[in-house]
């Protein structure tokens, strides 16, 4: 005679391979978390990072727009018609266009370069998006190295009264700043090489 009992007998554990442990899935979705946290720091960067391009940006655009309107040594007041023994001048020209009109070009070009360059960076941070990829970036860089070097070029060169004392600062400003873009680009191309090894 046989026995019938409808008691439940414990299933058989799953075979191992059925169970997911396998160190590649642990792995996978260890990875996506760590990626969900990285794109949140990177994306908190970004937001930090705009925030503070933007702040120097308008300052500097701010700057250079007021240095445009009463650029060094101001305005003539008056007119004045030119002699044998004097430059005439016009009301309401630069004073410094008159007396060193070569300091004038290389202040105006260079100030006028700033803002331009501060309005384009400007625009630029517009964009959340701007952000995500490299080329952009170095892009962006670029325009924000350009632009704080024509500021110091234009300070230098309206600060000084000689051309020969804003020559050597133009020069070492230009000197430290061509130094600086090398060693910039040599350590985005380590970087590069790198990421293409890993």
């Amino acid at each position: 005679m046989e026995l019938t009992t409808n008691a439940t007998t414990p299933s058989p554990d799953p075979p191992p391979a059925a169970i997911n442990t396998s160190p590649t899935n642990r792995t996978s979705s260890e990875a996506q978390e760590g990626d969900e946290e990285g794109n949140n720091k990177k994306e908190e960067w970004v937001k930090k990072m705009r925030g503070w391009l933007m702040v120097l940006t308008v300052l500097s655009a701010s700057v250079t727009y007021q240095a445009g309107l009463n650029p060094p040594g101001g305005f003539w007041q008056d007119d004045l018609q030119s002699s044998n023994f004097t430059q005439g001048h016009t009301a309401g020209n630069p004073v410094l266009a008159t007396k060193n009109p070569i300091r004038y070009g290389i202040f105006f070009s260079f100030n006028a370069s700033a803002f331009v360059m501060s309005l384009i960076i400007i625009v630029l941070l517009l964009k959340p998006s701007f952000f995500h990829e490299e080329l952009r970036l170095n892009l962006l860089r670029n325009f924000l190295v350009g632009n704080i070097i024509s500021l110091v070029v234009a300070f230098a060169v309206g600060c000084s009264h000689d051309l020969k004392s804003s020559g050597a600062s133009v020069l070492s400003t230009i000197f430290i700043s061509i130094l600086y873009v090398k060693w910039e680009v040599w350590r985005s191309e380590r970087k590069m090489l790198r990421r293409r090894i890993m």
